[in-house]
């Protein structure tokens, strides 16, 4: 069991930075890696002098160990499924690494220990927190299904998850996949758009996803307020998280539709499609170096999707489910056992804290 207070600053760091992606093996990892810089942290405080070759070395070799095991699955992941940046992410892997060799190669000095720990720290906030999220979004915008990768690599022998990184994982984030920051106000106004537009379907499957697109709309309009990096990184994890959804929420509707036989099924699904396309193109048009031009675009156009789709095209769907009501419970419970259809925790969360202010039905 670790210390309490350094899981709740691993648990502190996940939350401020957002370092979510949304792939369990690889958040393990990286939850590892701030709970290694934190150690060093500490160690460097309480550290006498004669202290410090010991406690170079040792951390020195948890990096290292660390460095081979996480950009080994990284870069096979990359590769089985075409990353573009492949190249460029392999070679600041070698960087990483080879920064690691000739940091263990010096005559050891009492400042060789807090280069290490300032270039760990700078790796978990510019590889991590930006090149990462960039491959974690191309496989949220391409629909790619990456557990069944994760299932063969961890049967391959010396790959699985150490007891103590899946313990560590569980302590930090308990059963939240995804800390989510729910401040009053921010619910205020999520609440506020759903009833003014009437978005409400009374139908909780949807209801909640909606409710999570709406706080993916107040979220980005905050961060184009902030400046630099910090809004860089918030819209850069919005931007992650929206791919995510598209993905999550069409095929929850879609499966509905299909299951019901809905009459529009396929003029709804082709609004879907054309959702995504647009998305896409705006993605390809603008990428990361115009981030504050493609935010206020991307704001636009959530926006008129909340108002004509969502207040049109799904409330029409939403009638028709309440008049299958029966029938949509039971075809909803089943995608829901058997897992094709996925609430996550934090959006469950969200829908609870609406409720707080607005009679919504019960889940």
């Amino acid at each position: 069991m670790e210390s309490p207070n350094l899981v709740q600053e691993v648990r502190d760091w996940w939350s401020r930075t957002n370092a979510y992606l949304a792939i369990p093996y690889l958040d393990t990892q990286h939850l590892w890696l701030a709970r290694l810089i934190l150690q060093m942290e500490h160690a460097l405080k309480q550290a006498q002098d004669e202290d410090f070759q010991k406690l170079y070395l040792e951390f020195l070799g948890q990096a290292k160990r660390y460095a081979q095991r996480h950009f080994r699955v990284e870069e096979e992941l990359m590769g089985k499924f075409h990353y573009p940046a492949l190249s460029s992410h392999q070679k600041r892997h070698q960087n990483f690494i080879a920064a690691l060799d000739n940091l263990s190669q010096r005559n050891f000095r009492k400042e060789n220990i807090f280069v290490l720990y300032r270039f760990l720290r700078q790796w978990i906030t510019t590889h991590i927190l930006k090149e990462d999220r960039h491959f974690a979004s191309f496989f949220a915008r391409r629909r790619l299904s990456i557990n069944e990768f994760f299932e063969w690599y961890s049967r391959k022998e010396g790959n699985e998850l150490s007891r103590e990184e899946k313990e560590f994982y569980r302590e930090v984030l308990g059963d939240m996949h995804h800390i989510v920051d729910l401040k009053p106000e921010r619910v205020e106004e999520v609440r506020k758009i759903f009833t003014s537009l009437r978005l409400e379907l009374k139908v909780p499957i949807i209801d909640i996803q909606h409710l999570w697109l709406i706080k993916l709309v107040v979220d980005l309009d905050y961060s184009l307020k902030e400046r630099g990096q910090v809004r860089n990184e918030l819209f850069s994890a919005i931007l992650m998280d929206l791919f995510r959804y598209v993905k999550e929420h069409f095929y929850a509707e879609e499966c509905l539709m299909e299951a019901l036989s809905y009459e529009a099924f396929k003029e709804h699904q082709d609004k879907h499609r054309q959702f995504v396309k647009n998305l896409e193109i705006q993605y390809k048009i603008f990428g990361d170096a115009l981030q504050e031009r493609l935010g206020v675009t991307l704001l636009k156009d959530l926006r008129s999707w909340l108002y004509t789709h969502i207040a049109l095209d799904d409330r029409r769907l939403g009638r028709y489910i309440q008049e299958h009501r029966e029938k949509s419970a039971l075809v909803s419970k089943k995608l829901l056992q058997d897992k094709k259809i996925t609430l996550r925790p934090a959006q469950i969360a969200l829908y609870k804290a609406v409720k707080e202010q607005l009679a919504l039905p019960k889940t």
